[in-house]
């Protein structure tokens, strides 16, 4: 199946690739049933234009229904503009943050995040396309223990950027952005209520 490149985030030294079928689907590529994530060395670039194989990775859970294992690959060229492409074969929400994720998410919390709890209805999905009602500026604050934040932020909203691109300093109303949520966080063996964080992980100008 035709398949295009549509997000590249970095988790430590792995890489999270997302990817849109020729028939609207949003898919994550994942290496293994027991890796969620592409190494390092992957070929997966965004624009890329891929014929893949694949079939659902085993035990996925909600919202991550994306997981899909690659089982064979062929690189068919690149676009130079996915953002049309996107627009061609996804739906797109359009507004503020309440329409998202079927309304589901909840917040912000003190950082300005918002994220979805394992104690509400969990939506079918983790990946989102969006165009915001307001711009969204880019900032990097500092966390406690030093490490730097790097987010788009509309008024009190302050959400983190995780795509390898450079960030663009003003993400404009309008304009074409990819969102995800994290895995589970904290662990199963944490006391706290289980959360899905949201990010943004791709901006389309």
């Amino acid at each position: 199946m035709t398949c295009y490149i549509v997000a590249k985030t970095r988790v430590r030294n792995y890489y999270c690739i997302g990817a849109l079928t020729e028939t609207g689907k949003n898919i994550r590529l994942c290496e293994n049933d027991n890796f969620r994530f592409m190494p390092e060395d992957n070929p997966y670039e965004v624009g890329g234009i891929w014929s893949l194989k694949f079939r659902p990775r085993r035990n996925r859970e909600r919202p991550h229904l994306e997981d899909t294992v690659v089982l064979w690959q062929n690189h068919m060229g690149h676009t130079p503009n996915i953002a049309l492409i996107i627009q061609n074969l996804s739906s797109i929400c359009e507004g503020g943050f309440d329409c998202l994720y079927g309304g589901s998410l909840l917040g912000p919390v003190r950082s300005g995040n918002m994220y979805l709890e394992d104690n509400r209805p969990i939506p079918s999905m983790s990946v989102e396309f969006w165009r915001p009602d307001r711009n969204m500026t880019f900032e990097i604050t500092q966390e406690v223990g030093g490490k730097l934040r790097r987010a788009y932020r509309i008024g009190n909203y302050s959400i983190p950027y995780v795509g390898v691109a450079e960030p663009v300093d003003v993400i404009l109303a309008d304009v074409l952005v990819r969102t995800s949520l994290t895995r589970w966080l904290p662990r199963e063996d944490d006391s706290h209520p289980q959360r899905c964080w949201l990010q943004v992980s791709q901006v389309y100008t």
